[in-house]
């Protein structure tokens, strides 16, 4: 993830290069992704790994580390737990090791690199596109921008389901509409958005 004030650096650096005080520089620029994106959760000493993995067959499972990505399995892909013994329509996770120190010994944690997600936390989600979701923008809600990423996340309005609404988590961060606003008055009224 590219921070706000990386995109602001990059921007003002290019214009300065290239002598104008057109956005970038002038340049067009291509991004992929999500301007409104959250910062990573930290934390987590034992490398994300649960102490514990409770699951049963047919359990909803999220991977927590990318696998395969040739085959989409990727850190926050999600599916359903078939069996811990035999696999016949579907791709065998292996456990992975993890090294650590706690109170100064090296600790090796084994497990599967998995979690259960019957509800995912808006950071997980903010790469997929979903078809139906149930949101919690209550009291959940911790960062500005937070609403946007949980309800951009829908293809439809169909799909949506809000389980409780605080009006006032709907919120911008201050960079986003001081560069909103930047660029709206560098660009002249001829140039395309």
């Amino acid at each position: 993830m590219v921070s706000d004030k990386m995109f602001t650096y990059i921007s003002r650096r290019l214009s300065s290069i290239k002598q104008t005080p057109l956005p970038f520089g002038g340049l067009n620029i291509i991004t992929i992704g999500d301007f409104f994106q959250l910062r990573p959760v930290k934390g987590k000493t034992a490398g994300g790994l649960m102490s514990t993995l409770m699951i049963s067959v047919s359990t909803r499972v999220m991977l927590i580390r990318n696998i395969c990505t040739s085959d989409g399995l990727v850190n926050g892909a999600m599916g359903l737990g078939v069996s811990l013994s035999s696999i016949q329509n579907g791709i065998p996770i292996k456990p992975i090791e993890h090294t650590f120190m706690f109170l100064g010994h090296q600790i090796v944690r084994s497990q599967f690199p998995l979690m259960p997600s019957w509800a995912c936390t808006v950071h997980k989600v903010q790469g997929l596109s979903l078809d139906k979701a149930a949101l919690d923008l209550g009291s959940t809600v911790f960062e500005k921008g937070m609403s946007y990423v949980a309800l951009s996340r829908l293809r439809s309005l169909q799909g949506l389901t809000i389980i409780r609404l605080d009006p006032y988590k709907f919120e911008c961060s201050d960079e986003v509409l001081e560069e909103y606003s930047r660029l709206r008055d560098t660009l002249s009224p001829h140039d395309d958005v």
